[in-house]
């Protein structure tokens, strides 16, 4: 939980704890090192160059975006490699990704796609990189069948304009039910065995590094099993993790479900270290207050916020039973105890759940070591 400075900025502002930040980037990093894996955070989170130039000082094999705007963005502002994780299609984009500098990766999962990309690389000196994307059925992009995976792939290997460089997918989408384990297992395997099967086709060719790319920020401990491909040259593939929500982590959709949280045994510790502070507006109820901070400012989508703390003229005051119970776009209503010494004017230090979308709600936050302000971050989103 984030040392809220004294008296600290203009309110409400967002946080980031940087000792925390700092701490869950090593954590992640040498997990990886130690499991033989590479990452390449996806910057979606947070879309900020001061967070991410932290990661690519820890080792990074570079970054992940999700689409040509925010690789438009980042590449301005930070000189790293590029993974869009998705399918890049239209005019506009499709010319972007030709044209951009270095060596980005993209993904492609059909026939139609490859043709598009290869008309439009034609004028391009190298050829264009792309992965193939595993899917399954009822899950999001990607190939739904092995023999589809095959197809886009020997499509692009007949192509003089494109380069295939391995296989992507994300299990995610599969990690939900009773027993998420059992579906991201599952099409763990799927990936494994369009890797085999792509090899054995001699897709790879040719190839000093296969990348085979999966991974978020909850089931990245299954993923680690992806080590264990051996190509037929007995070459082991790059296996490429792409979480994000790790360097920030949060005070609920994470704080819950990442592999520490499940109790997995050696998994990363992370912290939230990021919140938002609010002032107090109003306490109309003797069990009711309201704070400067709604919908425009905190994000909603997975649980609601939560109040951490409370700060007043005089120090902390105990955050006891207190519960956000809704939001408007400027306004947080709070439930308090009747006797509670919160006034008007105190400090709340509000809790988010999955950070994707809160700091895309942000051009600035301020950095926070111990009780200091010590700098101001920004973020990229257009």
């Amino acid at each position: 939980m984030i040392a809220l400075p004294d008296p600290g900025p203009v309110c409400p502002y967002l946080a980031v704890d940087d000792d925390a930040l700092s701490d869950n980037i090593g954590a992640m990093a040498r997990w990886c090192a130690d499991r033989g894996v590479a990452i390449a955070p996806h910057a979606k989170t947070t879309m900020s160059p001061y967070v991410v130039r932290k990661q690519l000082a820890a080792g990074a094999w570079g970054l992940t975006v999700a689409n040509v705007t925010q690789a438009a963005a980042l590449g301005s502002s930070v000189d790293a490699r590029l993974m869009i994780a998705n399918q890049v299609v239209g005019g506009p984009e499709t010319d972007w990704l030709v044209r951009a500098p270095g060596d980005p990766l993209s993904w492609v999962d059909s026939v139609a796609q490859v043709d598009a990309l290869d008309r439009a690389a034609s004028a391009r000196a190298h050829p264009l990189s792309v992965l193939v994307e595993v899917g399954l059925p009822d899950g999001r992009a990607g190939a739904r069948s092995l023999e589809e995976v095959l197809a886009v792939s020997q499509r692009v290997r007949a192509s003089r304009h494109l380069l295939l460089r391995g296989v992507a997918g994300y299990e995610g989408s599969y990690g939900i039910g009773s027993d998420p384990g059992v579906g991201v297992d599952a099409f763990l395997a799927r990936v494994e065995a369009a890797v085999g099967g792509l090899d054995e086709a001699r897709c790879f060719d040719g190839l000093e590094d296969v990348i085979v790319t999966v991974g978020g920020s909850i089931h990245f401990d299954r993923c680690v099993r992806l080590t264990g491909v051996e190509l037929r040259d007995h070459r082991a593939a790059t296996v490429l993790l792409r979480s994000g929500c790790y360097a920030v982590h949060d005070d609920g959709l994470y704080a819950r479900s990442t592999p520490s949280a499940r109790g997995v045994p050696d998994a990363p510790l992370f912290r939230s270290a990021v919140s938002v502070v609010a002032r107090v507006q109003s306490r109309p109820e003797p069990d009711l207050v309201i704070v400067g901070a709604g919908r425009r400012d905190l994000a909603y989508d997975q649980d609601l916020p939560v109040v951490l703390s409370w700060h007043g003229a005089d120090g902390p005051v105990s955050a006891e039973r207190s519960r956000l119970d809704r939001l408007d776009d400027q306004h947080a209503y709070v439930r308090v105890a009747h006797d509670s010494r919160i006034a008007v004017g105190d400090r709340a230090v509000l809790g988010i759940s999955h950070p994707c979308s809160v700091f895309d709600r942000w051009r600035t936050f301020q950095i926070v070591r111990g009780r200091r302000v010590v700098g101001t971050g920004e973020t990229v989103f257009s």
